[in-house]
């Protein structure tokens, strides 16, 4: 028979003194990512970043505190260290935050380690990639996990009458907590809607029974909630595109509803692969199996259940069920978008690794917190493993991207007699230059791409990635004169072959693969009648 454990672990500090557990949260964060603060690398739409003049871009994005960060406070931070070493700062304070909302003791070392799954899940390196947007990700995350903290205040608030008539004002907090959520990262707010069920469950199992009608306003209010900071958020987005003269064009290029209408049980079919290949450790996105993955969820909800079954048979299953549709959450989005979304969109699942890693890891009962946290410790490992893979695959990426422009630099130089670097050259690049490592890369991610490969050879990103490694003196091409040049690229031998650069009308043509890039398919489609 189950025992529960008699003692609890040596507490590392006083629950008042939330200094220490801040600076060793920290430390933890900055000793796992260690040789990304300590190393430099550049990701494809960084060069965008680094070579713009104006914040306008997240304006029409809808992402508006983006837009203010950038504008007021920091520009475009492509930078070594500073931007993730903030962002670690920052998810250390909302991790104080969450801990406290799900009443989980800081002082207790097991839940200081489980802040791995919650800053260095595999899914967040998608989304941290962006070192241009990394410190404003910070900020949303610390509002996300400040906006759980308000909720736990709210079921106090509706459990006692008394306190009612603070509702209002809590509502109106977290809604504008929440559209700060959204004016950073729109697929956010799912943190929010998730991490408050997460709250809300864990509460109700431990305290008495909710009757179904408080059950039911606690989640309108919760729904009113996340509907009132969509509404909020991108009436300040609408706001701030008048300010700056700017039109919404972002939400176009992933919201496409016809497909769910027209067929949607393949909608379905294709968001329960992306469920599956999540939640079940799937190499497609990890680059690796692990099986550890979906064990360790299975093991939290085991221990909830558990919690459960001392209220009925009725009361296990709906929790199970309420379990189920927590974990479906973080795809919300995904049937608007034909079933299918980034994968660095997906930034509430590491929260809901943490939610079961947690219950199951901290739970009273011996055999389940002993299973629980030699799983959680394997996990982190192989959170490490994953990130350390990622790491090799982008570091020689990058090395092989910045001596193909070297070579292509010096090749051109060759070509050009009277070559002049303070002269500017138009230039084209036709194709993409393959870049292939044993490592597994990950597809739909930017994670492992090359410049020279991305978008199939796109000329505009090669030339701005080579500006900033101070091949300076090189303009891109209008759609009319690459068309009109295509012929003559279509005949040229594929790099590193002689003529694989060459010079016609003035215009320097390097081809670096046989297919045409999105750039040049373009073009094709512009001249067309």
């Amino acid at each position: 028979m189950t025992q529960l454990g008699s003692s609890t672990p040596k507490r590392l500090f006083e629950p008042a003194d939330f200094r220490r557990p801040f600076l060793i949260l920290w430390a933890i964060f900055a000793l796992f990512y260690f040789s990304e603060l300590a190393g430099f690398s550049l990701s494809i739409d960084e060069e965008k970043a680094l070579l713009r003049t104006d914040a306008g871009a997240w304006a029409a994005q809808d992402r508006w505190l983006i837009y203010l960060i950038e504008r007021f406070i920091l520009p475009p931070p492509v930078l070594p260290f500073f931007p993730l070493f903030v962002f670690g700062a920052l998810a250390s304070l909302g991790y104080i935050a969450i801990a406290k909302a799900h009443d989980r003791d800081l002082g207790d070392w097991r839940v200081l380690l489980l802040f791995v799954l919650f800053s260095a899940f595999p899914v967040l390196f998608f989304i941290l990639d962006f070192s241009m947007t990394t410190p404003s990700l910070g900020v949303a995350l610390l509002l996300a996990c400040l906006s759980l903290f308000l909720f736990d205040r709210v079921m106090d608030a509706m459990a006692q009458a008394g306190n009612r008539r603070k509702l209002p004002g809590l509502f109106a907090l977290q809604a504008l907590l929440g559209a700060g959520v959204i004016g950073v990262y729109q697929s956010l707010i799912l943190l929010v809607a998730v991490g408050c069920c997460g709250v809300f469950l864990l509460r109700a199992l431990r305290g008495p029974t909710h009757r179904p009608r408080d059950i039911l306003v606690l989640h309108a209010y919760l729904l009113a909630m996340l509907v009132a900071s969509v509404a909020l958020s991108y009436l300040i987005a609408w706001g701030l595109q008048w300010l700056v003269g700017s039109q919404s064009t972002y939400s176009g290029r992933f919201v496409r509803p016809d497909q769910i209408i027209e067929a949607p049980w393949q909608v379905v079919l294709k968001m329960l692969r992306e469920y599956w290949a999540i939640y079940g450790g799937k190499r497609a996105v990890y680059g690796f199996r692990h099986v550890t993955f979906p064990v360790l969820l299975v093991l939290g909800m085991a221990a909830l259940a558990v919690q459960a079954w001392r209220r009925g048979r009725w009361v296990v299953v709906l929790v199970l069920l309420y379990m189920l549709g927590m974990t479906l959450i973080p795809f919300a989005l995904h049937p608007l978008s034909g079933g299918r979304m980034p994968y660095r969109t997906l930034v509430s699942v590491p929260y809901v690794f943490w939610f079961f890693a947690a219950v199951g890891g901290v739970s009273p009962m011996v055999c389940l917190g002993r299973a629980g946290f030699v799983l959680v410790i394997i996990v982190s490992l192989q959170c490490l493993y994953t990130f350390s893979s990622f790491q090799a695959q982008k570091r020689l990426v990058l090395e092989h991207d910045r001596d193909l422009a070297s070579q292509i630099y010096q090749r051109i130089a060759s070509v050009i007699p009277d070559f002049d670097r303070k002269q500017t050259y138009r230039i084209d690049f036709y194709g993409d230059h393959e870049f292939r490592i044993p490592y597994r890369e990950v597809g739909g991610s930017t994670w492992p791409a090359s410049f020279f490969e991305w978008d199939n050879g796109n000329p505009s990103r090669i030339v701005d990635f080579m500006t900033i490694l101070g091949y300076s003196n090189f303009q891109n091409l209008d759609d009319a004169t690459r068309a009109a040049l295509l012929p003559v690229t279509e005949k040229m031998p594929i790099w590193p072959a002689a003529g694989s650069v060459q010079v016609a009308d003035g215009v320097i043509l390097v081809r670096l693969g046989k297919r045409p890039g999105l750039a040049h398919q373009s073009a094709l489609r512009a001249q067309e009648p």
